[in-house]
């Protein structure tokens, strides 16, 4: 997010590496917390099978396994409903399920139609098909039982889960998202234009070139081959795992977390610029100046003279320290000196 923010007030929003056919996933952090909480709250609860190794004899291989258990067939064959916070439900109409359109005779079972077409729960007929590398199909389970045999792995304790929004989209489309929302809060700030597109190779090229300057001047840089090639990797998760064990649900949407993301950012950005980050002068007064010679109009240059005034606050935050640390010594040493009492040592006599 702060990158994203940082090139829109940069003006290079219009910057796009790669083809844009890679799809992303982002994950909200209200959704991650989420799925802790469901973690925690299952924690304890116990597998829906023994493990393996609470047979008496264990199996070496996957034909002397025994069948998956009822409570393991009920968490893997019921159909689970694509994730659509974002984009909403759309049911296929079908003879049996469908909007009713303009008619002057409504058919004799009208509502039926109408009722099976808003009906939004899935159909419990509704087949689920497996092959051999799905991990919730019956194969995979029973190698995941025999590679670790101590644990089930439709159990939460000791399970590994990803956690996503579950709607992966094309990487440029979530930051072109965040500029969409920065333009209602900074109107006017950014002019459109057509985007300047650079390939994978050529994106790599530069890159290279960026970081030996960097080497070379011994300045950081932030245009780095590790983010070209971040921004052209498809990288998406299948969470049905996480939905089927652990009950997950996305609470909020990629569009919601866009706007939220964005409404915190420019918060703190403004708290950021309200702060008392104004160097001293040699006097020991603050210095208005160098603030009064940058402050302009447009959120660049807020955003340049909250970058100018950053390393003043560190400053007075180590050196406060120091001052506080220091103060803190000669209290003690003075509570020390005169209000310590002296030291009774009792012989082997006196005792």
């Amino acid at each position: 997010m702060v990158g994203f923010s940082q090139a829109y007030l940069r003006g290079q929003t219009h910057v796009q590496i790669g083809d844009n056919t890679n799809l992303f996933d982002w994950t909200y952090v209200g959704n991650v917390a989420h799925a802790h909480l469901l973690a925690a709250d299952k924690l304890e609860t116990p597998p829906p099978a023994p493990p393996l190794a609470s047979l008496e004899k264990v199996p070496l291989s996957v034909d002397d396994l025994p069948p998956l258990s009822d409570a393991e067939e009920a968490l893997v064959d019921y159909p689970v409903l694509p994730v659509d916070l974002t984009t909403g439900h759309y049911k296929t109409p079908t003879c049996e399920a469908r909007p009713l359109g303009p008619y002057i005779t409504p058919p004799p079972n009208a509502e039926k139609i109408k009722a099976a077409f808003e009906d939004q729960t899935p159909d419990p007929n509704r087949p689920i098909i497996r092959n051999r590398f799905d991990q919730m199909s019956e194969y995979a389970l029973q190698r995941a039982k025999l590679h670790n045999p101590e644990v089930n792995p439709l159990q939460v304790a000791g399970q590994v889960f990803f956690i996503t929004n579950g709607e992966p989209v094309y990487f440029w489309d979530f930051p072109r998202m965040i500029w969409n929302e920065l333009d209602k809060h900074f109107p006017g700030h950014r002019q459109q234009r057509a985007p300047f597109v650079l390939s994978r190779s050529i994106g790599l090229a530069a890159a290279t070139g960026s970081e030996w300057y960097g080497y070379l001047s011994g300045k950081d840089v932030t245009f780095t081959k590790m983010k070209v090639t971040y921004t052209c990797t498809t990288r998406y998760h299948n969470i049905e795992k996480a939905r089927r064990v652990l009950g997950y649900e996305p609470l909020v949407s990629v569009e919601e977390g866009v706007k939220r993301a964005v409404e915190v950012r420019v918060l703190c950005l403004a708290l950021s610029l309200q702060m008392c980050l104004i160097p001293l002068s040699s006097h020991g007064t603050p210095n208005m100046l160098p603030m009064a010679r940058r402050v302009h109009s447009g959120p660049y240059r807020y955003y340049r003279v909250l970058e100018h005034f950053i390393p003043y606050l560190f400053y007075l935050r180590v050196h406060t320290t120091w001052w506080c640390s220091t103060l803190q010594h000669i209290c003690n040493w003075y509570m020390n000196c005169h209000f310590s009492q002296p030291d009774y040592h009792l012989s082997d006599s006196d005792a």
